[in-house]
């Protein structure tokens, strides 16, 4: 006869996930921002800047390679990856069930975004260019090769991965008013009884 009063039941999973997104730029490995700008070329930040021609309160010419040109945050690294781990206990005695768990986690993170594009953004103002009675033009600014700023985004991705563990668990009680029955014990009673 099995004993209704003392059940336990285990459930375990291991799982993992992983996301990689490399996304680059059209013009990988164009030197032209070293030889045509002037701006030193480091790992990852090979190809067009972008250039902004600015007039009064608005940009006259964009073009180039940045996310306010084409929309490309790039170039852009980005590996994720969790391990996880995953126990329940289950345990029937009397009137009680007994849940408890665990959910154990390690996340691991790596971006290295652009959110200025790594080759340079070189802008062109038009109040470069101003003359004492006369606005200025930011194209003839650029034609004299003035940048008014030069921003860059730079990062070492050695620097940009983080680690962090993540840990949960659950305890739980259920009470019943009469003690749980199998239906294996029930069935052999009804056997017994007939």
């Amino acid at each position: 006869m099995i004993n209704p009063t003392l059940e336990s039941v285990t459930e375990a999973k291991i799982t993992t996930a992983n996301y990689d997104a490399e996304f680059g730029v059209a013009s990988a490995g164009v030197v032209s921002a070293q030889t045509k700008s002037g701006t030193n070329q480091m790992h990852g930040n090979s190809g067009m800047p972008a250039f902004f021609i600015n007039g009064y309160g608005s940009n006259l010419f964009r073009f180039g390679y940045a996310l306010g040109v084409n929309g490309c945050n790039c170039p852009l690294i980005q590996n994720e990856s969790q391990y996880q781990f995953v126990n329940n206990w289950t345990k029937i005695q009397g009137n009680h069930t007994f849940k408890f768990g665990a959910d154990i986690r390690r996340a691991l993170n790596l971006r290295v975004p652009s959110d200025r594009h790594r080759s340079g953004e070189l802008n062109f103002d038009a109040a470069r260019t101003q003359g004492p009675t006369s606005g200025g033009s930011g194209l003839a600014t650029f034609l004299m090769g003035d940048v008014s700023r030069f921003e860059r985004y730079v990062s070492n991705s050695l620097n940009a991965s983080e680690s962090q563990n993540r840990w949960f668990f659950f305890v739980q009680d259920s009470w019943r008013s009469a003690p749980r029955r199998s239906r294996a014990v029930s069935g052999s009673l009804a056997e017994n009884a007939g």
